[in-house]
């Protein structure tokens, strides 16, 4: 009785969700009324096949791990998809990753022609595997809100080839869910404040408890091992991260853009200015969220006496002004934040109203894959404080 309770009162709390003391768990009845009558969701599931008659050890008794795949239409009808052993799919998915990564250096060798035929035959074996046996019951859908599970977390559905060599963003509107229970998530109407909020080429070297007169200028010590154009990345947070001039570019033509066409008040911070605390001091959430910086994502899960093994939350972020302190093993009076917003830290954010979060930075898409979870990174903390949509990579960005 206390726990129920407790849930009750936590539940009717929740400015978000829509509070049913009759029918508090939803269902697939639930979910189905949610979709439109040409929508589907498809719901992969990661798992391990259990024969109850095999005799033996326990763990004997566990198969391959395998996809299934459930899709779900307005008439309440679930079809299940058998896909394929997972090690196949996850070895194609790490495949195809991996030449997509090394394909900009077979621009500059000539090798375009060869690399995307490569390319484009990873992409056709993986829509064979995962989307093919799908596909008729899919066929005619206006969106289909899709459910990943596993290695499925790292690839975009749009970029799969079609038997009739067409990607499947020519023919299909996506839509991506950490879980079907988001169907449900009640948009709450907004005040219409059309702010816009962004954050660009941050002063990683930005020391706050130093006097203007006394801050060093840019370090180009600090750009050692980065390329002429350093990737938005920084993946074990083991060097300083090196500045990114052009991002202020891209943040002032977002600026305009949003100014002129739309009519936006906007709020830009560069430089110094673009601190952890400015954008934790918001009182008001915005309409759009810009941030172009780096972002880093650490694997930490062979590591049990990291933080970030328990919360996984902990491995990936952004990198804002003053970011660099974290290497400079002098710094024994920092001032305020450390530079480096956590995936944690956001999830803490109140977004709810944000229409749009764009995370422009390396793989800001990606993060710790638990089954049956999702991923655990920055998308699902900017969901968890609330964006409606977030446009993320999967990439690196130069």
């Amino acid at each position: 009785d206390i726990q129920n309770n407790l849930e009750e009162k936590i539940t009717r709390a929740c400015a978000e969700l829509d509070f049913n003391p009759i029918a508090p768990r939803y269902d697939i009845g639930s979910l189905a009324r949610a979709l439109k009558k040409n929508d589907r969701l498809v719901e992969f599931i990661k798992y391990r096949p259990y024969d109850f008659n095999k005799k033996g050890f326990e763990k004997d008794r566990f198969g391959a791990e395998r996809y299934l795949a459930f899709i779900l239409s307005s008439s309440e009808q679930v079809d299940i998809f058998d896909i394929a052993e997972a090690h196949m799919v996850d070895s194609l998915i790490g495949i195809y990753r991996q030449r997509l990564y090394e394909s900009p250096a077979d621009l500059t060798e000539n090798r375009i022609k060869e690399s995307e035929k490569y390319i484009n035959e990873i992409s056709s074996k993986l829509y064979a595997l995962i989307y093919g046996p799908l596909s008729e019951r899919l066929a005619g859908a206006e969106i289909i809100y899709l459910c990943p599970d596993g290695a499925l977390n790292l690839i975009p559905f749009e970029a799969l080839r079609a038997p009739d060599e067409s990607y499947l963003i020519e023919k299909n509107h996506f839509s991506y869910l950490s879980s079907g229970r988001d169907l449900l998530r009640i948009k709450k109407e907004s005040p219409n404040n059309k702010k816009a909020l962004i954050f660009a080429d941050p002063d990683f070297d930005y020391r706050p408890e130093l006097k203007e007169a006394a801050r060093p200028k840019e370090t180009l010590a600090l750009l050692t091992g980065w390329s002429s154009g350093p990737e938005r990345g920084n993946y074990c947070l083991a060097t300083p991260f090196g500045s990114l001039p052009s991002s202020r570019q891209e943040a002032l033509a977002v600026e305009r853009l949003l100014m002129n066409g739309s009519h936006y008040k906007v709020s830009g911070y560069f430089g110094p200015e673009a601190t952890e605390e400015q954008i934790k001091g918001e009182k008001e959430p915005p309409t759009i969220l810009h941030i172009a910086t780096h972002g880093y994502f650490c694997d930490f899960a062979t590591d049990t006496s990291n933080e970030s093994y328990i919360n996984p939350l902990l491995g990936s972020g952004l990198a804002l002004a003053g970011a660099n302190r974290l290497f400079d093993m002098n710094n024994k009076e920092q001032v305020g934040e450390d530079g480096i917003l956590t995936a944690y830290e956001v999830s803490n954010f109140n977004l709810l109203g944000t229409e749009l979060a764009t995370l422009s930075a390396c793989e800001t898409g990606i993060g710790k894959t638990i089954n049956a979870e999702g991923v655990y990174g920055l998308r699902r903390a900017f969901q968890h404080a609330g964006a409606h949509s977030i446009l993320m990579s999967l990439w690196k960005v130069p």
